[in-house]
C-alpha cells in the first residue's frame, strides 16, 4: 500500500510545472554513467563542467548505496549537492529500456532525475514519493512513454482525470444527506468516507465543514480532487478494494489515529461500500470498539510513526497479494524506538545487508528502497526498523521470550511477533505466507488484521 497520507505536506509534485521540454530526453545510452551525465546536463544546463562532475558523482554515490529503481519500469536517481539552489528535474524515456545494472522483470523505460540543495532535504522524501506514486498508474506511465515528443509528454504529465464520472446513485445521495443530519444532531467527532467516484467526492462539501472529514480512496486522481475539500486523505492500495467494510474501517481508523486525527472516545461516522463500487453503507462506531489496545499508547498521536507504520503495512500488503517472482512469501517487521531496545532479543541469521550504509539511503519512506526491501523479504528472519524510518537490519532472528496466547492456525512468525511486543516497547507487523494476511501487534495484542487483497 503507497504509501496513505494525511499530513499537510506536498502530496503531489506538479512535474509538468517543474520540468521543461528541453529537459525531457528521448535517448539511447551505452551505460548508466552516460545516462546520469546526460540527465544532469539537462537538469542544470548552465552548471560548470566541474559542478556537473560533482553532481554525477553525487548521483553515482547514492546509487552505489542502494538502487533507485522503484518498480513498474521507473527509476528515480537523486542526490543532494551542497551549492545547488532549489530543486531540478530531468526525464529520460526509452520504450526499449535503459541499462541500469540491476535485474528487473521489465525494462526501465522512464528515468527521472531529482537534484536538490541541502536545504531541501525535508522535502526530498515527499517529492520522491509523489513521483513514484504518479507512475504506479501503468496507464499514466504508458501515456508518458508513448507521447510523440517533449511537449506532448508535458501535456501527459499535466493530465488530470476530471471527467464527469459515474452518476451518483440514489442510495448514495440519500446516505450523504442522512450523514449530514446525523452530524448536525449528534456528537459525531469525525467522518471517514470511502470514495469510489468523482461525483461522490463532490458532495463531501455537505458536511466537510461540520466535522473532521477523512477520505479514503483507491484512486490517485480522486485523492487529488478530495484534497481541495479536506487535507486528510488516505490512499488505499487498489488490490484491497474487494475487502469487507469492517477491514477497511479498521485500517482507516488505525491510519487516522497514527496521524493524531482521532483519539480515544471519538465517535466516528463511517460511509463505506459492500458492493465495492459506490457508497451504500452508513455506520457509527467509537474508537474504543476498534483499536482499544492501541489508543492507550502515546504513539497513537505520533504522525511520523504513523507514516512508518503505513509504509510497512503497505509493503506487507503488496507482498501478500503479489508475492515475489510468482511465489507467496511471509515476513516480519519490528518497529522499535532505538536499536538498543531490541538487541538482547536478536541475532543475525545472515550478514546484515543494511549494515554500513548511510542512514539517509535506508529510510523506509524512500520509495526507491521499496523494491530492495521486497527482495530482502525473501530472506528468512525479520526486518528491524527504527521509529524514524531507518531500516536497521534484515534477516534478523527474533528470540521469542514471551509466550503469546494466539488463536489456532497461526504459526511461529505470529507468535514471535506477538511475543516481542510484550518484551520490548515496539510494534510488530507479520505477513502470513500461507494466507497473505497482514497482522499488527502491540503490547501482546493484535491491533490490526488485513486479509489478502485482490490484485487487479
Amino acid at each position: 500500500m503507497e504509501p496513505p497520507r494525511t499530513q499537510e505536506q506536498p502530496s503531489t509534485i506538479k512535474l509538468y510545472k517543474s520540468i521543461s521540454a528541453e529537459s525531457i530526453l528521448d535517448i539511447e545510452v551505452t551505460d548508466k554513467a552516460e545516462l546520469f551525465s546526460r540527465l544532469s546536463k539537462a537538469a542544470i544546463p548552465d552548471a560548470s563542467s566541474q559542478k556537473q562532475k560533482r553532481i554525477v558523482q553525487a548521483i553515482q554515490y547514492r546509487e552505489a548505496e542502494m538502487s533507485t529503481y522503484v518498480g513498474n519500469g521507473i527509476a528515480i536517481p537523486h542526490a543532494y549537492v551542497e551549492d545547488i539552489e532549489g530543486l531540478h528535474f530531468a526525464m529520460a524515456r526509452n520504450p526499449n529500456g535503459f541499462p541500469y545494472e540491476i535485474d528487473t522483470e521489465e525494462p526501465i523505460i522512464i528515468v527521472i532525475l531529482v537534484i536538490g540543495g541541502s536545504a531541501y532535504r525535508q522535502q526530498h522524501l515527499h517529492i520522491l514519493q509523489a513521483i513514484a506514486k504518479f507512475f504506479t498508474d501503468t496507464e499514466k506511465r504508458d501515456k508518458v512513454v508513448q507521447a510523440k515528443d517533449a511537449l506532448s509528454t508535458l501535456r501527459r504529465l499535466e493530465t488530470r482525470h476530471r471527467g464527469k464520472g459515474k452518476k451518483l446513485l440514489p442510495i448514495t445521495g440519500s446516505l450523504f444527506k442522512h450523514a449530514a443530519s446525523i452530524i448536525r444532531e449528534t456528537d459525531i467527532s469525525a467522518v471517514i468516507a470511502v470514495i469510489h467516484t468523482i461525483n461522490e467526492s463532490k458532495i463531501l462539501d455537505t458536511f466537510a465543514k461540520e466535522a473532521r472529514c477523512i477520505v479514503a480512496t483507491y484512486t490517485q486522481a480522486i485523492a487529488d480532487i478530495c484534497r481541495s475539500t479536506t487535507k486528510h486523505v488516505i490512499l488505499l492500495p487498489s488490490f484491497h478494494a474487494n475487502q469487507l467494510p469492517g477491514s477497511i474501517l479498521r485500517f482507516c481508523t488505525f491510519v487516522a489515529m497514527t496521524h493524531g486525527l482521532l483519539k480515544k472516545g471519538d465517535k466516528v461516522l463511517f460511509l463505506s461500500s459492500h458492493t465495492h463500487s459506490h457508497i451504500d453503507t452508513l455506520s457509527v462506531i467509537t474508537i474504543e470498539q476498534q483499536l482499544d489496545p492501541f489508543v492507550a499508547t502515546e504513539e497513537s498521536t505520533d504522525a511520523g510513526l504513523g507514516q512508518i507504520l503505513e509504509r510497512i503495512i503497505t509493503i506487507c500488503s503488496e507482498l501478500g497479494t503479489q508475492g515475489r517472482e510468482g511465489k507467496p512469501i511471509g515476513t516480519l517487521f519490528v518497529l522499535v524506538n532505538e536499536q538498543e531496545d531490541i538487541e538482547p532479543f536478536t541475532q543475525q541469521m545472515v550478514i546484515n545487508p543494511f549494515q554500513g550504509h548511510d542512514e539517509k539511503v535506508r529510510n523506509i519512506l524512500d520509495p526507491t528502497l521499496v523494491e530492495t526491501i521486497k527482495e530482502f523479504a525473501t530472506i528468512d528472519g525479520a526486518f528491524v526498523v527504527k521509529k524514524d524510518g531507518t531500516v536497521l537490519s534484515a534477516g534478523t532472528f527474533i528470540k521469542n521470550s514471551q509466550s503469546a496466547n494466539l488463536p489456532g492456525g497461526l504459526g511461529s512468525r505470529h507468535r514471535v511477533a506477538c511475543g516481542i511486543t510484550i518484551s520490548v516497547n515496539c510494534f510488530a507487523i507479520a505477513l502470513s505466507q500461507s494466507t497473505g494476511t497482514v497482522t499488527a501487534y502491540r503490547n501482546g495484542t493484535e491491533i490490526l488484521s488485513l486479509p489478502r487483497g485482490k490484485q487487479g
